[in-house]
C-alpha cells in the first residue's frame, strides 16, 4: 500500500496485521499495479510521475515525469499475446 502523506510504499502481512516500509520518496503515491515481469509501478497523482521498482529490493526510480494528475494504474497483457 502507498501512504499518500508521507510518500512512503509499506508491505502489508494480513495474517497478522504488521507492515514494513518498503520505499520512501514517492510523493504523493496513488496507483500501484504489478506487470508480467513482476515490475511495480507507483503513480505520484500529484508529482505527475510514475515510479517502477524492477525487483523486490530495489530502489523506486522515475519510470515517466511530466504527466497531467496519473493516478490509478493497471497492467494488461498485450492485445497479440491472446
Amino acid at each position: 500500500m502507498t501512504d499518500a502523506g508521507t510518500g512512503q510504499l509499506h508491505r502489508l502481512h494480513l495474517a497478522d496485521g504488521n507492515h514494513e516500509m518498503v520505499a520512501d520518496g514517492l510523493g504523493h503515491g496513488d496507483g500501484l499495479a504489478w506487470d508480467r515481469h513482476g515490475r511495480l509501478f507507483i503513480s505520484d497523482g500529484q508529482g505527475g510521475q510514475v515510479f517502477v521498482i524492477g525487483r523486490p529490493g530495489e530502489r523506486p526510480v522515475v519510470f515517466a515525469n511530466g504527466l497531467l494528475e496519473p493516478a490509478d494504474l493497471c497492467s494488461t497483457p498485450p492485445a497479440s499475446c491472446c
